[in-house]
């Protein structure tokens, strides 16, 4: 069974949401390419201050109605792996990243007057998040909480809607489309993501490769494969099993073999349903979420993932450690992950690329990325800030300032001084960064959809039973997380 090949038209319908709400430009306006990759530029010390924006249209008066000059903005953000760690340090120790956070701190500082501080919550949630803000404590001016965390916060009523808040330009380059439009029920934003902080680049997962399998199996170029639009699921399938050997002769695939592709068994083959174009929960013209599971296309795209991933002998799913293990030591030719991990191969002797996921066919316009919200970390505005205009102020100038200073340490330094090995794969970044997706369902996790179709890849569950079994529990959940955001319009 292969990928059906649908006219245009039919697969702009399938993919509307991808082109027309989630579309996600990583951090731009125009086409992915050009303006939605990071921008190049040295890392740190060359960093040229924002011309534009609120540094071109600062005055002495805005400083003074905000009570900018001396005060300290409290950031709260997560610790452990997927906090936001560009918001503040302390000092210069010549790590790029460190240091273009320094140093952008410190632009702040001279052009606005105010300082930055961070706060870590102890943990990768905030369980005194509610409380505090409940409470109406003014103890964080921003927060930047788990994905996941941020749905539950904003049904309870905890956020400041920031569409109406002042200084926000969500259309500036800035800031990730995605979270301007996707995520936005009923018009309501409530979360963004962008620039303000690297964890939107870590958190988006694309496909590692071994280029010394790639030349010993003599297989096609996937740099060359990606360039002409012939990236699918079905090349990708293809040459997974070329590669797939048991090493040992023991007649029994482990770790110790070699496969196609290796990855954990927690995403499963959401990362290519999402790739393929669809999405479980997108939103209407109006703003309003609906369920897409359980449609003609969706099933077809899911049946045949599920029917690729049955191929036990060539795909192995396991716990991230098996996974970077097994890829770090040469033994698997895909391993799809988040792009954070490109930290843990710095040190392998593996030859590796980078790739974008594989399209459901050629006739697909783009090449989609699926992060996920346990990994996205995006800033929210708690209702009890001291003062949500003075917040708005600081997050616009923060994620302003981090597209000048911080952006292009970590792409140009830390990932491709250090992690990318080729040029190919700095035009592969591009694509990768360039079109993303973060689905609603996810975000929200209506009625355990999410988790139970990521299970479902790996058993004989049906799309179409999967379907018939939560759709009206969904549509349930969903409700309420409507009615909760109306309320808020309301009140």
């Amino acid at each position: 069974m292969k990928p059906s090949k649908i006219s245009a038209l039919l697969l702009a319908a399938a993919i509307a949401v991808i082109t027309l709400v989630s579309l996600v430009g990583c951090g731009g306006k125009g086409s992915p390419a050009d303006t939605n990759a990071p921008s190049g530029g040295a890392a740190g010390n060359e960093a040229a201050a924002p011309e534009t924006g609120l540094a071109a249209e600062f005055t002495p008066e805005i400083k003074a109605e905000l009570g900018l000059d001396g005060y300290e903005f409290v950031a709260y953000i997560r610790s452990e792996d997927w906090g936001a760690k560009d918001i503040y340090t302390e000092e210069q120790n010549g790590e790029a990243l460190n240091d273009a956070t320094y140093l952008r701190n410190q632009y702040l500082t001279d052009t606005y007057g105010f300082t930055v501080k961070a706060v870590e919550s102890g943990s990768t949630y905030m369980p005194d998040f509610t409380n505090i803000v409940m409470a109406g404590e003014s103890v964080y001016d921003v927060a930047f909480p788990m994905g996941r965390e941020a749905g539950t916060f904003c049904q309870k009523g905890l956020l400041c809607d920031l569409g109406p808040l002042p200084y926000f330009d969500f259309n500036a380059d800035c800031w990730n489309r995605m979270f301007n439009d996707t995520l936005a029920i009923l018009g309501r934003r409530y979360y963004a993501a962008g620039d303000i902080s690297t964890n939107l680049f870590s958190a988006v997962r694309a496909i590692m490769f071994n280029k010394s399998l790639v030349q010993k199996y003599q297989l096609d170029d996937p740099y060359a494969t990606v360039k002409d639009g012939k990236w699918t699921l079905t090349v990708f399938d293809t040459m997974s099993h070329a590669v797939s050997a048991d090493l040992n002769g023991d007649s029994t695939m482990d770790l110790n073999d070699q496969w196609g592709m290796v990855w954990q068994s927690t995403i499963s083959g959401i990362v290519f349903y999402y790739g393929a174009g669809e999405v479980l929960t997108p939103i209407d013209d109006t703003g309003t979420p609906y369920l897409r599971f359980g449609t003609d296309r969706s099933i077809e795209v899911f049946d045949w993932i599920q029917s690729m991933m049955k191929s036990t002998e060539v795909y192995r799913l396991g716990t991230v450690e098996e996974g970077l293990n097994v890829f770090h030591g040469g033994r698997s030719l895909f391993y799809t992950e988040v792009m954070d991990k490109l930290t843990f191969l710095r040190d392998s002797e593996t030859d590796l690329g980078v790739l974008p996921l594989p399209k459901w066919n050629e006739d697909q316009e783009s090449y989609i990325q699926f992060m996920d919200s346990w990994c996205i970390s995006p800033v929210v505005i708690p209702i009890s800030a001291s003062s949500p205009e003075r917040s708005a102020f600081f997050a616009q100038a923060l994620a302003e300032a981090s597209r000048e200073y911080v952006r292009p340490a970590y792409y140009d330094v830390c990932l491709t001084g250090k992690y990318i090995r080729d040029n190919e794969s700095e035009e592969m970044l591009d694509i990768i960064f360039g079109n993303c997706v973060l689905d609603n369902c996810d975000l929200y996790q209506w009625a355990s959809l999410w988790f139970s179709i990521v299970d479902a890849f790996a058993t004989s569950d049906g799309a179409a039973s999967i379907a018939a079994k939560f759709s009206s529990k969904v549509e349930g959940e969903m409700q309420k997380t409507i009615d909760a955001v109306q309320s808020q319009a309301q009140g």
